[in-house]
């Protein structure tokens, strides 16, 4: 089973990304960038990690319901996804394996 993890900042909040609290909420993770091969590789039911690693420090846990392309490839060619969530709860805090640039990272 793979886990995604998705870091969200206040600084990318600011830009209109979701913040922590939105996501929370929603239980939507908005246009974040993953690769056709991380993509493919998810499957409903895998982990997803929601992390804020800036100055409030606060993890959520859930399972991946399903990802939805919004269309808009980076110039780099990564693909923006919506990351929906499923029993997405708080969890005690702890940082877990450095995200890539993206704020992503999948665990295989």
């Amino acid at each position: 089973m793979a886990t995604l993890y998705l870091g969200t900042p206040d600084s990318r909040a600011k830009y209109g990304s979701r913040s922590f609290e939105e996501v929370q909420e929603t239980r939507i993770v908005r246009a974040y960038a993953l690769s056709k091969r991380e993509a493919q590789t998810l499957k409903p039911g895998d982990n997803v990690v929601v992390l804020r690693k800036d100055r409030y420090q606060i993890r959520a846990e859930g399972k991946l319901r399903k990802i939805e392309f919004t269309g808009e490839i980076t110039g780099n060619g990564l693909c923006r996804f919506n990351v929906h969530i499923d029993e997405l709860t708080s969890a005690e805090y702890h940082s877990g394996p450095d995200l890539k640039h993206t704020g992503v990272l999948l665990v295989e």
